[in-house]
């Protein structure tokens, strides 16, 4: 594995507003992080629950 590998990682992106979460992930994603996207808090808490 290398340094770069190293770095990356598995974002959660939580924003009430689509554009803004779309945006930011694919920013990330560009960059190579793993990316998921939750528009409130009890979504997020789900996913991080799962």
């Amino acid at each position: 594995m290398t340094e770069v590998e190293l770095h990356m990682g598995r974002i959660l992106v939580v924003d009430d507003e689509e554009l803004a979460r779309e945006a930011i992930k694919r920013r990330l994603e560009r960059e190579g992080h793993e990316v998921d996207v939750a528009g409130d808090e009890q979504t997020a808490l789900k996913m991080i629950a799962n």
